[in-house]
């Protein structure tokens, strides 16, 4: 969890120190040629002022699966972390039972869905981008035709429309570029929740200390015991086992069939969700 954590706050730390950075200057260039151009056309600027919030809402309807696919995309990494972990602290058991072929499989195809999400997730961004400029280019045809109206009724004169038509072109880049700064919005968003639900994961039960035995002779009984670990199906259910004093059992099986399960339920390493084990 800690170092999931650290991963996810390092994306929100280059965010917050490079992209919203940004943000301050591309702003005061927006507001800056918003304010000269209706200084030079009073219609025509309010005009552009107005037209700047449907930009928003392209990148509203284009970007809205940005963020629950970049939630997404930090789940997946999370699941490969873990699963890269848990073959290398398994790996004597891994060789032993010759699963290096269906272990490589399967983490290969953890990182094949990471690979898929990360592109699905660029090609939105890539796709922003491009899209504000083809609706700002369509806007500029709009006001000059516009302006040429202007032009004709004596209310504007060339030089004006051509500083108006600078100062527009000045507009359409940090416009363009705020695009850009949204799909990564989006992408910050989803590292944010995804860091919220690692922080606000609740812990575990800290337990009072047991009592101090002397050496036991007694049975060790599980009865109507039912465990699941977080999201999978149960690991054991309705077991029941007793095991006299002084016997030595075995227990065999598959991986995956509870063998560690049981015994971590005995030092009280997990809490079984019903039943009750005694010493």
């Amino acid at each position: 969890i800690a170092n999931l954590a650290l991963f996810l706050a390092s994306d929100l730390s280059g965010y917050i120190t490079g992209t919203l950075l940004s943000v301050i200057p591309l702003l005061l260039t927006v507001v800056g040629a918003v304010l000269v151009m209706m200084r030079t056309d009073a219609l025509l600027g309010l005009a552009v002022a107005a037209a700047i919030p449907l930009f928003y809402l392209l990148l509203k309807i284009v970007g809205r699966k940005l963020r629950p696919l970049a939630s997404q995309l930090q789940e997946e990494h999370a699941a490969a972390v873990g699963m890269a972990e848990e073959n290398l602290g398994m790996l004597p058991a891994i060789k032993a039972f010759t699963r290096e072929g269906r272990e490589s499989e399967r983490y290969r195809q953890q990182i094949q869905r990471i690979v898929r999400l990360g592109i699905r997730q660029h090609r939105i961004e890539a796709a922003l981008e491009p899209a504000v400029r083809l609706i700002s280019a369509l806007a500029v045809l709009v006001l000059l035709w516009l302006a040429s109206e202007s032009i004709n009724g004596g209310n504007m004169t060339p030089g004006e429309l051509v500083s108006f038509f600078l100062y527009a072109a000045v507009l359409m880049r940090p416009v363009a570029s705020l695009a850009s700064v949204y799909g990564q919005t989006q992408q910050a968003r989803g590292a944010l929740e995804r860091l919220k639900s690692v922080l606000t994961e609740q812990p575990e039960q800290i337990l009072h200390p047991g009592r101090s035995l002397p050496a036991v002779r007694g049975e060790i009984a599980f009865d109507g015991i039912r465990f699941a670990y977080p999201g999978r199906p149960p690991a054991l259910q309705d077991l029941n086992l007793h095991i006299q004093a002084g016997e030595t059992i075995a227990l065999t099986g598959e991986n995956g069939a509870g063998k560690s399960t049981l015994v971590h339920l005995l030092m009280r390493l997990h809490e079984p969700d019903t039943g009750t084990i005694c010493i």
